[in-house]
């Protein structure tokens, strides 16, 4: 049970890291070559950003609330 909760806390402050990680990392998610991209680079750190999140949230939160 103690394990499973840790685990939980651990996805919610990786999910913080990781779209801490893919906003301010410019070079992430465009490639060399695309720098007239930027509408789609745009969208495409929106949409990691809020998919990271909510995954990594919703599977912390599951295994916080678990019931054993």
């Amino acid at each position: 049970m103690q394990n499973k909760k840790l685990l939980g806390y651990v996805l919610i402050i990786l999910s913080f890291g990781a779209a801490i990680y893919l906003l301010s990392s410019q070079s992430a998610l465009m490639p060399a070559g695309y720098d007239l991209g930027v509408n789609g680079y745009l969208v495409a750190r929106a949409l990691i950003f809020l998919f990271i999140l909510y995954a990594l949230f919703k599977f912390g939160y599951f295994l916080l609330t678990k019931k054993d």
